[in-house]
């Protein structure tokens, strides 16, 4: 069960304006990360936190644009006025920046619609929340519905699922015709 938060056109609106500096792989997004934190009044960056940060999620330059796209996204005056919360901000840049830039790269979260949507809605997840105006119900499907990572993982099962079906049909294919290989030497 998830909290309603901002409506989701207000943070697609978000992203769509971030400055083209944003994508830009000479940022130090530590450094946005930690002044994004601090700005909604958490604590700065310590050590431990950074060296995880700078080896887990931002350790390509995907995640580290994608860090930096997400901290843009935090201090929007809609996400800040649903959840303030420094905690949540910190899942959200994780969260954006180490599962969602590996499978969908932050210049669509930025450029292109639906990757504006993905971006939102696995912010608001991230965070323990849903799109203003929606149930958890119609949220789940509509992240369903437009997740990369969901995308990926069924077509990774379908292509097992044919490989499969293909090792059969070649293991069937085998054995007919030594069958039939058989029958003929013994007529």
């Amino acid at each position: 069960m998830s909290r309603e938060g901002p409506a989701l056109a207000a943070l697609t609106a978000r992203l769509a304006a971030a400055p083209r500096d944003a994508l830009d792989p000479g940022v130090v997004a530590l450094a946005v990360v930690d002044d994004a934190l601090t700005a909604l009044g958490g604590p700065p960056l310590d050590g431990a936190l950074r060296r995880r940060l700078a080896s887990g999620p931002l350790g390509s330059a995907e995640g580290r644009t994608g860090a930096v796209l997400a901290s843009w996204l935090v201090l929007s005056p809609a996400w800040r006025a649903a959840q303030p919360d420094p905690r949540a901000a910190l899942a959200v840049v994780e969260a954006l920046a180490g599962s969602l830039a590996p499978v969908l790269p932050p210049a669509q979260w930025v450029g292109d619609p639906a990757g504006r949507e993905e971006a939102a809605r696995a912010a608001l997840r991230a965070a323990g929340m849903r799109p203003a105006g929606e149930d958890d119900a119609v949220a789940e499907d509509r992240w369903t519905a437009v997740s990369s990572a969901l995308r990926a993982s069924a077509m990774a099962e379908v292509a097992q699922e044919v490989r499969r079906a293909q090792e059969l049909a070649r293991a069937l294919a085998e054995r007919r015709a030594r069958e039939a290989a058989a029958q003929y030497t013994h007529v």
